[in-house]
């Protein structure tokens, strides 16, 4: 019976950073943020920062509804004049990246829980539009409350320097992940 060696997740990386002429404390602390940055992407795709906030406020509102409120809340933006982008069960589905019948599904819990209100668009009768009502606008608003104080505590002990130098950094990073990505052909460049 053959033995198969086990690499570590580490293994080898410190010499490629060596050999990119950083020193060995960088190396150290590209491989701490390698692992931090992997924990919070993955807190994030597991929807554990906006359940967290959820259960604080005691939220109503299961995680794919909630998604599928603030979805439509963010298609529907004012314009100039006063006019207002209404969202359509096509932008709620092509936003959650599902199929229009769950997308309507999920519209019509949320009107029925008094989130929604459907209205009937001016230009097309036959089309309707999906509409945040008093209710939905009150939930955002402890929903972004409880978010920004949950995050500013964080920064607590933070001096204001290092949260901007820190965002700025951070901004930098994706950036450049972004454009990386872009010149490799792994994406498209929106236009």
């Amino acid at each position: 019976m053959s033995q198969t060696k086990m690499t570590g997740y580490r293994d080898g990386v410190p010499e490629l950073i060596a050999a990119h002429g950083l020193g060995e404390e960088t190396a150290e602390a590209l491989l701490a943020l390698d692992l931090a940055m992997f924990q919070y992407a993955r807190r994030v795709a597991k929807g554990e920062w906006v359940a967290f906030i959820l259960r604080r406020i005691e939220a109503d509102l299961e995680m794919v509804q909630f998604q599928a409120l603030a979805s439509v809340a963010r298609r529907c933006t004012p314009g100039k004049g006063g006019d207002v982008t209404w969202a359509t069960v096509g932008d709620l589905a092509e936003e959650m990246q599902i199929t229009p019948s769950r997308a309507s599904r999920l519209a019509a819990e949320l009107v029925s829980r008094g989130y929604l209100r459907r209205g009937a668009a001016q230009d097309d009768g036959r089309k309707s539009y999906l509409e945040p009502t008093a209710k939905a606008g009150r939930f955002l608003a402890r929903f972004r409350k409880e978010k920004w104080d949950f995050m500013l505590s964080i920064y607590d002990s933070w001096p204001e320097d290092d949260i901007r130098t820190f965002a700025r950094l951070y901004e930098r990073y994706t950036s450049a992940v972004q454009e990386r990505m872009t010149e490799d052909g792994e994406t498209r460049a929106e236009s």
